[in-house]
């Protein structure tokens, strides 16, 4: 395995199990700024893309991780106030 990013391990003719194509609309101001962009970075639509993807997804799971951790937390302090909350009555 390649210590490469994700997005520059993909070859433009590319065809296999491990990739999909995908097609979408894109307002023709951005895909041509967008374009130029690329073009001066010289690079690919495809290189960006995935890697804009890519970024996405990791920073979304590290969210959702986050998240689920401040869930659990407020769950477990919920359960603490309770059980507090029961011996002080004498339950």
């Amino acid at each position: 395995m390649t210590n490469k990013p994700i997005w520059n391990r993909f070859s433009s003719k590319q065809n296999d199990k491990d990739t999909k194509l995908i097609t979408f609309r894109v307002p023709n101001s951005v895909v041509s700024d967008f374009d130029e962009l690329v073009k001066f970075k010289r690079g690919s639509r495809t290189s960006y893309l995935v890697g804009f993807m890519d970024n996405f997804v990791r920073e979304e799971f590290k969210r959702l991780e986050e998240s689920n951790r401040i869930n659990e937390f407020i769950h477990n302090i919920g359960w603490v106030k309770r059980n507090l909350t029961m011996n002080n009555v004498g339950f």
